[in-house]
């Protein structure tokens, strides 16, 4: 691919997700993964995962802090592709023993701050910036013929953004509204037992 290449961003959709109890972390990540593979993001088991950063911090006042960042992508057509930026950050996670029912539980504790940033990427490919003549003509292409398609795909992005938030607010046990409680998948609340 040509060095000039840039595509198009057309910005969607910004969620955050705040959270400070207990939750399971593992199963938390486990979660995630399994969600973006279930709606077609990425391939399960895919060698080129999107995971662009893992940090890992132990504190010295306790704690850890972790960090990830994953940037999977979802063809549209050649023009155009949704693009799901998932920031997550951890603090404070330790390990805590909870009682659920009368089961007890090993799980953590810490404050889990989640964003997602969904946008519509065109020429994603770079066929018209780096093509002599068509150049010239992708921002007409982009916003007069094509402006009702990318209209389309940023009301189906907001959508999914949503429900990935919804999810996630399922899983993490926060209070939501105007959801779909059919949409419920097969992790317990926070991850912590049945």
């Amino acid at each position: 691919m040509c060095a000039k290449y840039s595509s198009k961003v057309v910005a969607v959709k910004r969620a955050r997700i705040k959270f400070k109890n207990n939750f399971h972390m593992k199963n938390l990540y486990y979660f995630m993964y399994d969600w973006i593979v279930q709606q077609g993001w990425v391939p399960r088991n895919d060698p080129d995962f999107p995971e662009i950063f893992m940090g890992h911090n132990e504190a010295a006042g306790g704690g850890t802090e972790i960090w990830w960042a994953w940037r999977p992508k979802q063809k549209v057509n050649e023009y155009l592709r949704w693009v799901l930026n998932i920031d997550v950050h951890v603090i404070l996670l330790r390990s805590v023993e909870i009682m659920k029912g009368k089961e007890k539980y090993k799980t953590n504790w810490g404050e889990v701050e989640i964003i997602l940033n969904s946008h519509v990427e065109t020429d994603w490919q770079g066929k018209w910036a780096n093509h002599s003549i068509l150049k010239h003509f992708e921002t007409m292409y982009r916003l007069r013929l094509y402006k009702d398609d990318i209209g389309r795909e940023k009301k189906k992005l907001i959508y999914e953004t949503y429900r990935f938030q919804n999810a996630l607010k399922d899983f993490l046990d926060i209070q939501r509204t105007g959801t779909n409680e059919s949409e419920g998948g097969y992790f317990p609340r926070g991850g912590i037992g049945e």
